[in-house]
């Protein structure tokens, strides 16, 4: 960079330097002097000429000093903020996993400054998304672009061809737009960037999230030992990515219980497409031997992108006997559970609830007496069971059942408060007694049922923290704090703003789940359009363990002020006096401390437009030519 030097006159030194034969001792100015004796006397001195009064005799002598600037002196760039933004409102766009498309970006100026020219803009994509065509670099001017009816004003539109992988996650994504560019009359580029988002809807780590066990059933009510019989398995994908290589596996079969009919026990899929269901039939068969009438099967489902298996029990109840008869039966009596109901489609941890059973005694000319019926939570991996009997013990007793006769039951149940959502076992244990050809009998048998569990709600938001004062036309930011206290994952959380007398930068954002125990905030920009009140609220809407769409808001309020640049009133200039009969080297020395004032405050004044320059001390600066030049 050429680097020129600049002769600087202040005030003081012209104060300091001002030579009179009155003021320096030594020297005899005489009123014959010429100019050129003036002049040659500042140059022998290694001081540059000022003036030189033939009435008077002053000479005034100016000392040199020299500063390096730049040799094109940078554009005046906004004080506060970019000179380019996202279109205010503009929806986040959004790709799905496995797609590939054109993404609009509509960029604006963000302050009324409208002198740039060789604007360019470079993409940068975050992974999970690619560029299927070369448009990552375009060139752009907002001033020239012709009116687009979905917006306001001149916008210039990016338009970017973009991928997303299939294995792309869940979430907003931020995408940096790097904008160079100069302004008008000017060689200098400057570079800003101005982020723009993209909401994904792929895949999820979360497998309760991406896939899911939505179904199965038998395709009889009534399974006989030695039948055939088929089982169907529902499987969902709810996210808007394919799921691969997915394995549905059926467990605990034994020749004795329950056992495949002529066909393996796992199915493959090599592809679930997204938002999509499928439903598999495996054909089965009870054994004629089988000794309890509740069966457990086993569901195991596996697919790319799942940590661990995605299991589920399967409760089979089958009749001993092939064609019901008492014959079949040996004449022994038997007891099962007809229905139940637990009063809605899960239980809610730490929340007591009735569970209601039916029982039936399945013989047809033989009373069941004596029958205690103990219920008993039955462990898992990580609990000793779910539930707990509240206001009563977990043993009933019951004279008598007849003969194809029923009773109901009813117990109060605590599901633990700490539980994982998922499915808990009871088991049904009968103890009875019953007489045949006189003799009395005693008999057992044991059931189980399933309850799916769910844990209460608790995402929480905070209050909004706001940073003020607000300015009409400037950015002020808005932030609140959220976090899941349950122990179930919120899905597809979605945070959008909207008010009354402002624009938001990013009106809308997906955030995708939230585990239980995680917390983040949410950040947003808001411009006020004029004075007044500015009313606004933040909306958080997720989808809960039951797949309900909850929505939770947040109230916010301010008031908006113009922001007036009033001049310092320390830096008023009052008009200067001449005195009558003032000198003439005095009216040099006013002309000096005008000119110089004057000079200070244009400086400060366009130093004050700069925002990346600190106010200098110079109070002027004249160009001089360099000697020799």
């Amino acid at each position: 960079m050429r680097k020129n030097k600049i002769l600087l006159k202040s005030a003081a030194a012209m104060l300091s330097l001002m030579m009179m034969g009155s003021m320096m001792p030594g020297m005899n100015v005489k009123a014959a002097m010429s100019e050129d004796d003036a002049k040659k006397y500042c140059e022998d001195r290694g001081l540059a000429f000022g003036s030189f009064d033939q009435d008077t005799g002053a000479v005034i002598c100016v000392k040199r000093e020299t500063v390096e600037v730049p040799s094109d002196p940078e554009p005046d760039t906004p004080i506060y903020g970019n000179i380019f933004k996202l279109y205010p409102g503009y929806d986040t766009p959004t790709i799905n996993a496995g797609e590939s498309k054109v993404i609009e970006f509509p960029i604006v100026y963000a302050t009324k400054k409208t002198a740039t020219s060789y604007e360019q803009a470079q993409i940068t994509l975050p992974d999970g998304l690619y560029f299927y065509e070369a448009n990552d670099i375009q060139s752009f001017d907002v001033k020239t672009q012709k009116d687009d009816k979905r917006f306001e004003g001149k916008v210039a539109i990016l338009k970017a061809s973009i991928s997303a992988s299939s294995d792309a996650k869940s979430g907003t994504v931020t995408v940096p737009i790097k904008i160079t560019y100069k302004y008008s009359g000017n060689s200098n580029p400057i570079t800003e960037t101005v982020n723009a988002y993209i909401k994904i809807n792929g895949t999820d780590s979360n497998p309760a999230n991406r896939l899911k066990i939505t179904n199965y059933s038998f395709d009889r009510q009534n399974i006989k030992a030695g039948e055939a019989f088929n089982l169907t398995v529902e499987l969902n994908n709810p996210s808007n990515g394919a799921v691969k290589n997915v394995n549905v596996n059926i467990g605990n079969l034994t020749t004795e219980t329950i056992m495949m009919n002529n066909a393996i026990d796992t199915m493959y899929l090599p592809e679930l497409p997204a938002n999509s269901t499928k439903t598999l039939t495996f054909p089965m068969i009870a054994s004629k031997n089988i000794d309890k009438n509740s069966q457990m099967l086993e569901l195991s489902v596996t697919a790319d992108g799942i940590d661990s298996p995605l299991t589920s029990k399967i409760f089979a109840f089958i009749s001993k006997s092939a064609d019901g008869s008492e014959a079949a039966l040996n004449g022994k009596p038997k007891i099962v559970i007809d229905s139940y109901d637990y009063g809605g489609t899960a239980v809610t941890g730490g929340q007591p609830f009735d569970l209601s059973m039916v029982f039936r005694n399945t013989s047809s000319n033989i009373t069941i007496e004596n029958l205690k019926m103990t219920i008993q939570s039955v462990a898992d991996e990580k609990t000793g069971g779910a539930f707990t009997p509240t206001s009563s013990s977990n043993s009933f007793f019951v004279k008598s059942i007849a003969p194809n006769g029923s009773i109901g039951q009813s117990i109060n149940l605590m599901p633990k408060a700490d539980a994982d959502p998922k499915s808990y076992g009871l088991e049904i244990r009968f103890e009875f007694e019953y007489v045949i050809k006189g003799e009395l009998q005693e008999g057992s048998s044991t059931e189980q049922i399933s309850i799916p569990l769910k844990q209460s709600d608790r995402f929480e938001v905070g209050e909004v923290d706001m940073w003020g004062p607000i300015y009409v036309g400037m950015e002020s930011q808005i932030n609140v704090s959220y976090v899941n206290k349950g122990k179930s994952t919120i899905n597809n959380l979605e945070i959008s703003v909207e008010g009354e007398n402002m624009t938001a930068m990013e009106s809308r954002s997906y955030v995708g789940n939230v585990e239980s125990g995680n917390s983040d905030y949410y950040s947003v920009n808001i411009t006020a359009n004029q004075e007044g009140p500015v009313k606004g609220k933040i909306k958080f809407s997720y989808e809960d363990a039951n797949g309900q769409t909850v929505v939770v808001e947040k109230e916010f309020s301010s008031d908006a002020i113009s922001m007036n640049f009033e001049p310092d009133p320390g830096m008023d200039i009052p008009e200067p006096t001449q005195p009558e009969g003032m000198p003439m080297w005095g009216k040099i020395l006013i002309g000096v401390v005008v000119v110089g004032g004057i000079a200070a405050v244009a400086y400060v004044v366009i130093k004050k437009k700069k925002a990346k320059s600190k106010l200098q001390e110079a109070e002027s600066y004249d160009d001089f030519p360099e000697d020799g030049e």
